[in-house]
């Protein structure tokens, strides 16, 4: 019982003192209701109430996450089954069997359908309440542990965020601009006195998600987010086909963070980046630093083009060793890279052909 009261004084004063620094009337010298044998550290109080604020920002951007990652595999698994079931009904010619599939693919394309409905509606949620949260809390405190974490995770909602606002109106200048040319004819045909206005297109824009993810990487180069920023800074310039922007932030990921998650996407963008500028050693040497992670997505694809590119630059034994251990992926199952196989297949042949006119070598 002595320890029940005990306790609940503490936990009074603890209020109190709680009430007061969040007020900012917290003074040190403040009297405790309690023995002067206990004292209260001021700047550990503040910690303490600075780890609560910050965890229950960071609880609500797990939780967005974790729901995202639900709806994410539901989807995933519905439609796995609505292809084995797509794949059944065209195997199969007896025509109840092919009824009842039928039937039960319906059932699961609702199902499904109602899945992204659900998505949706909690995404919007999420997507209303969340940068108002994060914000809020930096505001409150700029240079907290969280910090860079918080302006990260704001910059990828942002990016969310203005990429659905830039679908809903590019989706309604379609319209427009289909009314447009309705009335254009109309006009032409004399049934119009007055020239209709041509709708301007929309324009996507990033800058709030740029601002955020800048002020990790200018602010704090040592930070564990850099790295993410510096990628996610990539994708927003390609988004505004400032290509030029693109390449300068992810060739410094893939400079300063050789070991990061996104390092191999980063070097087959560059890859991509000079193929596409017809800069094809360069683009070798970046499809090459792909392959030096082998457990990537992206190692098959990059494996693929380093073949191609090497067949563009007249050296078509390279080519043809490439497109040899593509069609080894394949074979083994590696990566699911059975499409490339095939197209592979056909660049074997076309390489072989220009290699050896005579047939001489064989293969």
């Amino acid at each position: 019982k002595a320890f029940s009261n005990n306790r609940e004084k503490i936990l009074n004063f603890l209020d109190s003192v709680i009430i007061k620094i969040q007020s900012g009337n917290f003074e040190s010298n403040s009297s405790a209701p309690l023995s002067n044998g206990i004292h209260m550290n001021r700047i550990k109080i503040k910690s303490v109430l600075e780890d609560v604020s910050d965890f229950k920002v960071i609880n609500q951007i797990d939780k967005y996450r974790w729901e995202k990652e639900y709806f994410d595999n539901s989807k995933k698994n519905h439609k796995r089954e609505e292809e084995l079931i797509s794949t059944k009904i065209n195997s199969t010619t007896d025509s109840i069997i092919r009824r009842d599939l039928i039937l039960k693919k319906n059932l699961i394309t609702r199902q499904l359908d109602s899945v992204v409905a659900r998505e949706d509606s909690v995404t919007a949620r999420y997507l209303n309440s969340l940068p108002v949260l994060i914000q809020k809390r930096l505001n409150e405190n700029s240079s907290g542990a969280q910090t860079d974490y918080f302006k990260y995770q704001l910059g990828e909602l942002y990016y969310i965020i203005d990429n659905n606002i830039y679908a809903r109106t590019y989706d309604k200048y379609e319209l427009d601009l289909s009314h447009y040319n309705q009335q254009m004819i109309a006009y032409r045909q004399g049934e119009l006195t007055n020239m209709p206005e041509k709708p301007v297109a929309p324009k996507l824009n990033h800058s709030r998600s740029i601002q955020q993810f800048k002020e990790v990487i200018e602010g704090n180069s040592t930070s564990e987010f850099a790295p993410h920023c510096l990628y996610s800074l990539g994708w927003c310039y390609n988004d505004l086909s400032q290509y030029d922007s693109a390449m300068y932030y992810l060739e410094t990921l893939v400079t300063l963070y050789p070991g990061n998650f996104y390092t191999p996407q980063a070097w087959m963008y560059c890859g991509e980046y000079y193929f596409d500028k017809g800069k094809l050693d360069k683009a070798i040497n970046c499809y090459q630093a792909v392959m030096r992670y082998p457990e990537s997505e992206w190692f098959d694809e990059a494996l693929y083009k380093l073949a191609w590119s090497q067949y563009r630059i007249s050296n078509p034994e390279k080519a043809i060793s490439s497109f040899l251990a593509l069609v080894d992926l394949g074979k083994y199952g590696i990566n699911g890279s059975s499409l490339l196989e095939k197209e592979s297949m056909d660049y074997i042949a076309i390489s072989f052909s220009e290699t050896d006119i005579t047939g001489e070598k064989g293969l």
